[in-house]
């Protein structure tokens, strides 16, 4: 055997395996797009369910303060229950994608949030 032919063995090899680093460059760049995207969702979701949160618990205090509030609560809920059920809905299709443990953390914190909504509305 030659030193050229030993010279291209190992350009080749090094070809390989640079093909194969750049293969695997590829698929961590696409799981890391995927996890942006879940905590993009996160994000919305945990808007949606503080923005419904401030309105309800702003009435609260209203109803607190004036004694009226559970007309304009029970409003808000029959405005956005569609969103809540979209919320839950979204939330477990979200388990069922797996995802870490911060993941499964924020799952869980949105659900109880949820909860408390959903507890306010049948007090009303």
């Amino acid at each position: 055997m030659t030193i050229d032919k030993l010279a291209l063995m190992v350009a080749k090899g090094f070809n390989e395996v640079h093909d194969r680093l750049n293969g695997m460059d590829g698929r961590l760049n696409s799981i890391d797009n995927r996890l942006d995207h879940m905590d993009e969702r996160f994000d919305r979701l945990e808007n949606r369910v503080e923005s419904i949160e401030r309105r309800i618990f702003s009435t609260e205090d209203i109803l607190t303060e004036h004694g009226k509030g559970i007309r304009e609560i029970k409003s808000i809920l029959a405005t956005h229950s569609k969103d809540i059920e979209e919320i839950k809905d979204e939330l477990k299709r979200l388990k069922k994608t797996g995802g870490s443990d911060n993941d499964h953390r924020k799952i869980l914190e949105l659900e109880q949030r949820i909860s408390a909504l959903e507890a306010v509305a049948k007090m009303c």
